[in-house]
């Protein structure tokens, strides 16, 4: 009964206040509900409070949302949309984490203020903020804006906690961010220099040490000498530039980040320094190079070899036009994308060097030891070209280039020498390609024969075609060691050597020298004594011999197809004629070698593949029950020796675990016996090699 008379109850006095027909007459006016009516958070630590019930008790509630309004809670109107307000609200929130919204108006910004990192500032479209001259509104939380204008006046509005649109300024452009690696970018704050700075020199004044991303988007006049520090990574955009005036000079102990474009403008050479590790690699186009075949690139490229730093040039594809020799005065890599072919029009799948001047294209300083090319091609577009093409060293006595590496670097067209190769020891020539060149296709020639300073090269799978002279000259060097050099259609020898202790393995020499009897396709010099050569070389039909042999103590064994007994001219005292004479260039198989019972039962022997008389391979299996010292013996496949030769034996591995006290030999003009000394496993393999002379 209590129940329905309470309801009964609640109905007469709703029914008193609303007018419901029935009740009691009563008129009231209805009002408006601002939001100043409401109990909005203000951003203090707590959003909760107490109020008094109609029953007398107390209950706890919630502030209204979960934003911090500046205007609903300490304004009054929109006369307050200005920084007074909005410091009010700040000074409330203190250092609690809170979004504050500034309602839609025009917020002017009288003073300089500083919205903290703890607070987000929410700026819906409508709202513009505008900041009077001089003054600052730094951000240094983040921003939740569209893509709209926000920031007006002629004040500074610097967005430090995060990444800005650059619409929020007006500004309408999209940059290009190409060739940047965006993995780099592990700083605090990302700035726009031209949204919050006059100058590069004021922003980096001004930011100091702070962990910063700086990005230029336009071109950038130098007011003074400017040196980016570690702690900031400058990245230039596609339309930025940094600008020289007067003397002033950029260096660089951050990172820099740039596509393939122009950075400095206006600088020469030594006016930008890289501080170690600020760069993975340098850009020729940084100062102005372009790689169109058009453009004169060579004072671009030299800037970026003198800024490297003994770091890396990297070079783009396409074709750099060059009037003037690049110097490399300090140890680096000048490095491109590929050889290009200069004979394809158009190409532009590698990185070229054009010669546009009669001058030497690339000189590797003395004093230079260490530097690296890499994957390009350089060649002469000059009429009546003298000059060579790469010069490794100088013609000073004291200081050579050491220690180079030229790695798939294809000359061509050269007036003189393609390589040259003039002051240093120890480097390497590998996978290069020289030709068509007015001299030499490469040449190691040391000019200073009082102290002899071309040694110990390593050539590795080169090509040097069709030059004017020798294909590969060693004319004033020793120990320089050739593995697989092709050479062929050059007009003088296909090898030339004039220096001792100078090896060549793998050589192939055809249609080289004039085609009469002057002609040879591999020639050693009177000075070139003891030389060790292992060529595949073919004469001209009317060419007399292979090769021209005038120092003694040289080894020549021509391994051409062209017959057992290719032909050699022989003008000066030579000791191992055996080989020199082209004899045991018949090849030998597995009945040459008879074995000794001591071998097993079922033993057998495999000859490898392009073993002869005088040199030779042999896998023997060892069968069942097998015997103390066993024998193995060759009976030359070529006609007798004069006298018994001599010889190297050797045991070369195998799966035998029973290694060998020593491999003896007894050798006569017509065969050798090779002793196993011990007894050997029982079906295990035993490899032996043998090289004979005499």
């Amino acid at each position: 009964m209590r129940k329905y008379l309470g309801t009964i109850a609640v109905l007469l006095i709703a029914g008193l206040f609303l007018g419901v027909p029935g009740s009691l007459s009563q008129t009231y006016q209805k009002g408006y509900i601002g939001r100043q009516d409401m109990n909005n958070w203000d951003g203090s630590a707590t959003q909760a409070f107490s109020r008094k019930t109609s029953a007398g008790g107390t209950v706890t509630l919630f502030r209204v949302g979960n934003e911090v309004d500046p205007l609903a809670i300490f304004g009054s109107s929109v006369a307050d949309e200005n920084d007074t307000t909005i410091a009010r609200a700040l000074a409330t929130v203190q250092s609690s984490n809170a979004v504050m919204v500034l309602a839609p108006g025009n917020w002017a910004i009288g003073n300089n203020l500083t919205i903290p990192a703890n607070v987000q500032l929410r700026i819906p479209l409508g709202t513009i903020l505008t900041i009077a001259s001089g003054k600052t509104l730094t951000i240094a939380g983040s921003v939740d804006a569209g893509n709209y204008r926000i920031f007006y006046g002629s004040g500074t509005a610097a967005v430090t906690g995060m990444p800005q649109i650059q619409t929020w300024w007006g500004n309408a452009e999209r940059f290009d961010f190409s060739g940047i690696q965006a993995n780099r970018l592990t700083f605090g704050s990302v700035v726009y220099l031209t949204a919050s700075y006059q100058t590069l020199n004021a922003a980096v004044t001004a930011i100091g040490s702070t962990p910063t991303a700086l990005i230029v988007t336009d071109a950038q006049t130098l007011t003074a000498n400017v040196t980016i520090p570690t702690t900031m990574c400058l990245i230039v955009v596609k339309g930025g530039s940094i600008v020289k005036d007067s003397t002033y000079t950029v260096t660089i102990n951050g990172s820099l980040q740039a596509g393939p474009y122009t950075v400095f403008s206006g600088f020469s050479t030594g006016d930008v320094t890289f501080g170690p590790g600020s760069v993975d690699f340098v850009r020729p186009e940084w100062w102005g190079a372009v790689a169109d075949g058009s453009t004169a690139s060579a004072t671009a490229i030299q800037c970026a070899l003198d800024a490297a730093n003994y770091g890396v040039v990297q070079l783009s594809p396409g074709i750099y036009k060059i009037g003037s020799t690049l110097n490399i005065n300090n140890r680096l890599t000048l490095r491109g994308v590929g050889m290009g072919n200069p004979a394809t029009a158009g190409m532009r799948y590698g990185s070229m060097l054009q010669k546009s001047a009669d001058a030497l294209a690339i000189q590797i300083k003395s004093g230079s030891s260490g530097t690296v090319l890499q994957h390009f091609t350089v060649y002469s577009a000059v009429a009546g070209d003298s000059t060579a093409g790469i010069r490794v060293g100088e013609t000073d006595t004291t200081n050579g280039a050491g220690n180079c590496v030229l790695e798939n670097i294809w000359v061509q067209g050269m007036g003189d020498v393609g390589i040259l190769i003039n002051n240093g020891n120890a480097g390497i020539i590998r996978g290069c390609i020289s030709n068509s060149n007015g001299s030499h296709g490469i040449q190691l020639y040391n000019t200073q024969m009082s102290s002899l300073n071309v040694n110990d090269w390593t050539l590795e799978g080169n090509a040097t075609d069709s030059n004017t002279g020798n294909g590969l000259d060693i004319s004033l060097a020793t120990t320089t060691n050739v593995f697989g050099h092709n050479t062929a259609g050059n007009s003088g020898r296909g090898f030339y050597i004039n220096r001792a202790y100078n090896n060549i393995s793998g050589g192939y020499a055809e249609s080289n020298g004039p085609n009469d009897v002057t002609g040879y396709q591999v020639e050693v010099a009177a000075s070139g004594y003891q030389c060790h050569l292992l060529i595949y070389a073919y004469k001209k039909s009317s060419q007399l011999a292979t090769a021209l042999i005038s120092a003694p103590g040289v080894w020549y064994e021509d391994i051409s197809a062209a017959g057992k007994n290719p032909t050699v001219s022989l003008t000066g005292m030579f000791t191992a004629n055996r080989l020199q004479a082209g004899r045991g260039s018949t090849a030998l198989v597995n009945t040459d070698f008879a074995l000794s019972a001591g071998w097993g039962t079922g033993s057998s022997v495999a000859v490898t593949t392009y073993s002869y008389d005088a040199r030779w391979e042999i896998t023997i299996t060892t069968g069942t029950g097998t015997g103390a010292n066993p024998t193995v013996t060759l009976t030359f496949k070529d006609e007798a020796w004069t006298f018994a030769p001599f010889m190297v034996v050797q045991y070369n591995g195998g799966t035998n675990t029973a290694i060998p006290t020593a491999i003896t030999h007894t050798r006569g003009p017509t065969s050798v016996v090779i002793t196993f000394v011990g007894t050997p496993d029982a079906s295990k393999t035993v490899k032996i090699i043998g090289l004979i002379m005499g």
